[in-house]
Formats: structure tokens, C-alpha cells, sequence
């Protein structure tokens, strides 16, 4: 699954890690005919989800994402250690835009770790 969000580094959480929040912003487009932004111009997201997986496909969502909240077009994602252990976890946001567009997000950079 291609990253989505470029030039990112890794997210890393630890055991004892609860409720860590993280802020993913999602900009529109600066005009209607440009490609500068991660949404189309004029455009806001009114819900989304937001699920964890790993690259073996182990769905972590319930463990690893402690809860996400919307605010404008940015998205909050609350993360806790994953009784699933040490792995490379990626994150899929759907977005609904006011347009009624549905789109997908992917982050693949959450990793947890035993320090």
C-alpha cells in the first residue's frame, strides 16, 4: 500500500504508551485548477474513519488507535501501545467530503517498539 503522506517520519510508540495524539492535516487544493493540496479545492471533510493494520494484515485498529476526533480538515488520532506487540503498523483514514466525495488516506509509519 503506497504512503500517502510524503516525506513523513516514523511515529514511534512504546510500551506504557497511552492516548499519544497525533495530527493529520488534510489542506485543499488553493485553487480549483491546482494540485497543491490533499483534498479538492473548497472542500471540507465532515466524517472519516480511521484504521490500523499491519503488512501481514492483522487488523490492530482496536488496540492500537484509542480513539480519533475531526477537527476542520485535520484529523487527531489518539494512539496507545498495542497488546498486539512490536510491528510496523500503517494507518487508513477514509475521509467524506461536504461534496459527498469519499476518499483514502494511507500512513505507513507507525511503529511500535520494545525500548
Amino acid at each position: 500500500m503506497t504512503d500517502s503522506f510524503v516525506e513523513t517520519n516514523d511515529i514511534t510508540i512504546q510500551p506504557n504508551d497511552v492516548n499519544v495524539p497525533y495530527k493529520f492535516s488534510f489542506y485543499p487544493c488553493t485553487t480549483p485548477i491546482s494540485n497543491d493540496g490533499a483534498i479538492p479545492f473548497a472542500t471540507n471533510i465532515t466524517s472519516h474513519t480511521v484504521t490500523a493494520h499491519t503488512a501481514e494484515g492483522f487488523n490492530a485498529t482496536s488496540q492500537l488507535i484509542a480513539n480519533s476526533l475531526l477537527d476542520a480538515n485535520s484529523i487527531t488520532v489518539y494512539l496507545s501501545y498495542p497488546a498486539h506487540g512490536a510491528d510496523t503498523y500503517h494507518l487508513t483514514f477514509i475521509v467524506t467530503l461536504d461534496s459527498a466525495a469519499i476518499m483514502e488516506f494511507d500512513y505507513n509509519h507507525v511503529v511500535a517498539v520494545n525500548l
